[in-house]
């Protein structure tokens, strides 16, 4: 069974990370976020992975921890240009490229399903008509679509936040950390979070969480040298890990008498540095965390982490018709397994092929429009 696991692991990681970080915990951090979400939906639907744990609303962090570290990854591959490349219309041309490549064909995919099945349709949006065209224009985001549009606002804004560090910040940090907690500041106060609509599709409700990926990215290129000493790297394994497990025991169905004053206290904007802290720490650390999210196991979750993300309300609700005699555990395992090889046979089919026809066009000026 091991050397069928890593035989798969060395076929899909390809041996290095898809998002083309190379830090292969980033990858199993992806793939921690993704579960979240998962348990999020099962709890949701009545399956628990435990009778007395109940994760609903799980799945609302889960997705902000894709914001921070989508956020994080892009900022970091920004920043290793130059400024050269930086105010090069080829290098902007190429970037645009690849975040479409990587997120429009499964969009798209899921769109046209939905449209084409209604049982498809229930899982993804909901009793509601497809509204095609607003979707792939970001003018809309039903059920399961609605943070693909608040990404795709986000892709767009980045470039010039890189830039504004890059050339009027000169690449000080300390400046970056003054503007990016004014604009954190200044978001909040003129869109406050609990005047925001529920899943809501526009940037400003969420913005705050990606400028706090975007200050982790920032500060880790500044001080990613100097190792520090055991007992420090102890410690901030120990920090990464009690800040993701108050997370967890801020969701709302965990403990709700904490759950009711932290998450009101924490907000989009705390949710999003409870994160960037986190994940600065573990990778500072180079530890036990850092160790278990580099597993085979949970990096494969993570590179296939958007198709699991996309279909895996699709298999919760046909195991929970189809199934809906089975007990709880085997009714967990039926769900795993369902998720895991549509998600798998998703990213083989669709995502994978495209992710290297968009490093191919970096790496060989396939996209050009210089030429």
């Amino acid at each position: 069974m091991g050397a069928r696991i890593s035989l798969v692991s060395n076929f899909v990681l390809d041996r290095r990370s898809h998002s083309g970080d190379q830090v292969p915990s980033l990858d199993g951090l992806r793939g921690l976020a993704v579960l979240m979400v998962v348990f999020g939906h099962m709890s949701r639907s009545g399956v628990h992975l435990h009778p007395r744990l109940d994760l609903v609303g799980l799945g609302t962090p889960g997705v902000y921890l894709f914001f921070v570290l989508s956020s994080f990854l892009l900022t970091r591959q920004l920043l290793a240009k130059d400024k050269r490349e930086l105010i090069s219309a080829r290098s902007w041309a190429t970037y645009l490229l690849r975040r479409a490549l990587r997120i429009y064909p499964l969009f798209i995919t899921g769109l046209l399903l939905a449209l084409l099945f209604p049982f498809i349709r229930q899982a993804l949006i909901g009793p509601r008509e497809v509204a095609f065209w607003q979707h792939l224009l970001v003018l809309e985001g039903q059920k399961i679509f609605w943070a693909i549009p608040v990404e795709v606002k986000f892709y767009l804004v980045l470039p010039f936040l890189v830039l504004v560090f890059a050339f009027l910040l000169g690449r000080r940090p300390l400046w970056a950390l003054v503007v990016t907690l004014s604009m954190v500041i200044a978001n909040d106060y003129l869109y406050p979070p609990a005047e925001q609509l529920y899943r809501s599709i526009a940037l400003r409700s969420y913005l705050s969480i990606f400028l706090w990926g975007y200050l982790a990215a920032i500060l880790h290129s500044t001080f990613i040298d100097g190792r520090p000493s055991p007992t420090v790297r102890v410690l901030l394994d120990l920090s990464a890990v009690a800040l993701f497990a108050g997370v967890v025991m801020a969701t709302p169905s965990a403990i709700p008498s904490l759950s009711g004053w932290v998450r009101p206290a924490l907000g989009e904007a705390g949710y999003g540095l409870v994160w960037a802290l986190a994940l600065l720490a573990y990778l500072k650390s180079d530890g036990l965390v850092s160790w278990v999210l580099a597993r085979p196991v949970i990096r494969l979750v993570g590179v296939v982490s958007f198709s699991i993300y996309m279909w895996n309300l699709v298999i919760i609700e046909w195991v929970r018709r189809a199934f809906w005699e089975v007990g709880g555990p085997a009714k967990v395992t039926i769900m795993l397994a369902g998720i895991a090889v549509l998600s798998s046979v998703s990213y083989m089919a669709i995502e994978r092929p495209l992710i290297r026809f968009g490093a191919r066009a970096s790496r060989h000026r396939i996209f050009d429009i210089s030429k």
